[in-house]
């Protein structure tokens, strides 16, 4: 019996020994959120981050940009967060809130706000498995009730997805309860966004979930990083 022993005594300490993946490194730029929010929803979710201010250069050695902009629906970009597109080169980009989604426009991507409808309920419902289990048994974006409907349309906003001919290279991973044919949660590339415009001490269990997996999913492929780059 002992050479049993033995052989799995083996195969556990190769197992503790086997190389640990590399933590994703993150940068983060916000606006309309605390900083110290952002740098407890990193920390909490063991992520290598640190919060940049606008316009500051991202290193080379970030592996994916998360952007938190939170503003009224009616309140202009102003300057976006990004002045040249190619400072997203090979890197991911995770965009939460309405501030986010008109800094993207600057981007090489077919998403933007020009897309985009406000004043959702916020119950959502994943497509497919990647978000089921982040998202548990609620399915509330935020954690707190909406008080009106001028809240509604600011903390709510969808990406239209039945406009024949347009976005056919999205990716839908969350969609509105109250009206399946926006997406809350979208993929196109190398870019995915949040459409929920609210800093993360309001988000609910399921959504503080839903942005730490995709900020800590591994690097996108090759065409994808070539279409955040614009090649």
């Amino acid at each position: 019996m002992a050479a049993p022993i033995a052989a799995d005594r083996a195969s556990r300490d190769a197992a503790f020994e086997a190389p640990q993946p590399a933590p994703v490194r993150c940068a983060a730029y916000t606006y309309g959120v605390p900083e110290s929010e952002v740098l407890e929803l990193l920390r909490g979710g063991g992520l290598d981050g640190v919060v940049l201010p606008l316009g500051a250069p991202i290193g080379a050695d970030v592996d994916v940009v998360l952007l938190i902009g939170v503003a009224p629906h009616a309140q202009d970009a102003g300057n976006g967060a990004f002045s040249d597109p190619q400072a997203v080169a090979g890197k991911r980009v995770v965009a939460v809130g309405w501030r986010a989604m008109q800094w993207i426009n600057s981007l090489p991507a077919e998403m933007g706000p020009g897309q985009c409808a406000h004043g959702f309920r916020g119950s959502l419902v994943a497509e497919g498995t990647e978000l089921q289990s982040a998202l548990g048994e609620s399915d509330a974006a935020l954690n707190r009730p909406m008080r009106d409907i001028d809240d509604s349309n600011d903390s709510y906003f969808g990406v239209f997805m039945e406009r024949p001919g347009t976005l056919q290279d999205v990716e839908v991973l969350a969609r509105y309860k109250s009206d399946p044919r926006y997406a809350a949660v979208a993929r196109e590339g190398a870019l995915t966004v949040v459409c929920v415009n609210a800093p993360p001490s309001e988000w609910s269990p399921g959504l503080r979930s839903i942005v730490g997996d995709l900020v800590r999913q591994p690097g996108p492929p090759a065409d994808a990083k070539s279409a955040a780059a614009g090649g």
